[in-house]
């Protein structure tokens, strides 16, 4: 089946956009990958190696406040890479 994107959903660009405002710049993204699954964004941020989010509850509470307004995204995990 060919894979056709759904125009309501948000591309690259944008996620990158909400993602920047959501948890800011620093530490910086050192990769993102998003799945579109049944009409819905899930996203995967990756960090580089050892990046410790020192407030992360606070990102925590910021996250499902953000995902409960936009319906449209599956959700958000975030990762540090191993290398």
């Amino acid at each position: 089946a060919e894979f056709v994107f759904d125009e309501r959903l948000p591309d690259r660009a944008a996620v990158l956009v909400e993602l920047s405002a959501l948890i800011g710049n620093d530490p910086p993204l050192r990769r993102l990958q998003l799945h579109y699954i049944d009409g819905r964004v899930e996203v995967e941020a990756y960090f580089p190696p050892n990046t410790s989010f020192p407030d992360a509850a606070a990102i925590r509470q910021r996250v499902n406040a953000w995902l409960t307004e936009r319906p449209c995204y599956r959700g958000i995990a975030f990762y540090t890479d191993c290398v």
